[in-house]
């Protein structure tokens, strides 16, 4: 992301310090802060989301999550008042919070704005908590994320990622969950598969050769008019599912294809989407494939 006059992530509401001090709370490898009860309310402790805009649909769903367990999220979406001198926001926000929570992708490591998050967090010794929300490879990681455990993302379907991680933060700053919360969690799929049909006696593409040979809950669906609830349902399956397979056959609808693979391909991550078309197809989707990251084959009708 480019450098803005204003910082379109990661800066938050100037909130009043809390006056009160007390005990100090250590966090390993990362500092300590003083307990009181501000920051020990009924309202939970507070954490700093640094993020950028691109990874939006994974950050959303991490910081419902962390809501979820009763921690404050405190991002520049929600909090930034028009009008608020935010370099001072983001300072205060800082130094009223328990962790700083580094949304990490190729996108954000460009970010001017999050590598300064990032160094005002360890001048302040804030604990630093970074989530993988898109897959950086290992060369490309940063030093001074070296020597910090990595939170992932790209390994679940979102929904369950982001309710496992929010779970490890909400460990790490001491909230215990209720009973009826942590079990509460959207329904796993091994996989979904959604066939792109020009019609609704088309024929579906055999794709079995793609799926995994150990698997219990599997969902297909076939679209053949892309409504606004049928897209909402497909994104709330794909979240959910540990791996997605778009069936291209040949008679298919393209205006569908192009929408779904670039929505779920965003929603799932990178290496979870396969795009699956009919050898019969004139037109090859390979290209629109790359783009968006996913897996590509052409299989018989």
């Amino acid at each position: 992301m480019h450098d803005m006059s204003y910082p379109r992530r990661s800066a938050v509401e100037k909130r009043c310090a809390p006056s009160g001090r007390g005990e100090a709370i250590s966090y390993p490898g990362g500092g300590s802060h003083q307990k009181n009860k501000f920051l020990l309310s009924a309202d939970g402790p507070q954490v700093f989301i640094s993020y950028s805009r691109a990874d939006w649909d994974h950050v959303h769903r991490l910081v419902s999550a962390l809501k979820n367990t009763g921690i404050r999220t405190w991002i520049d979406f929600e909090s930034l008042v028009p009008g608020q001198a935010w370099r001072e926001a983001i300072h205060m926000a800082l130094s009223q919070s328990h962790a700083l929570i580094f949304c990490l992708s190729p996108l954000s490591l460009e970010s001017v704005w999050a590598g300064r998050e990032m160094r005002m967090a360890r001048e302040l010794s804030l604990r630093l908590v970074p989530v993988m929300v898109d897959y950086v490879p290992p060369k490309q990681i940063p030093p001074e994320l070296a020597d910090v455990h990595i939170l992932d993302m790209t390994r679940l379907p979102l929904s369950v990622a982001a309710e496992t991680i929010a779970g490890k933060v909400a460990g790490l700053l001491g909230i215990t969950p209720d009973s009826a919360d942590a079990s509460h969690s959207a329904q796993h799929l091994d996989g979904l598969i959604i066939d792109c049909l020009r019609a609704e006696q088309a024929q579906i593409l055999d794709v079995k050769t793609l799926m995994p040979i150990t698997h219990t809950a599997i969902e297909r669906h076939a679209v053949h008019e892309l409504d606004n609830a049928a897209f909402s349902r497909i994104m709330e399956l794909a979240s959910r599912a540990g791996w997605v397979i778009l069936a291209v056959p040949k008679a298919c609808n393209l205006p569908n294809v192009f929408l779904l693979a670039g929505s779920i391909a965003s929603r799932v991550g990178t290496g979870r989407l396969t795009i699956a078309q009919s050898v019969s197809c004139p037109i090859s989707l390979a290209c629109m494939a790359g783009t968006v990251r996913a897996k590509y084959c052409r299989l018989p009708d």
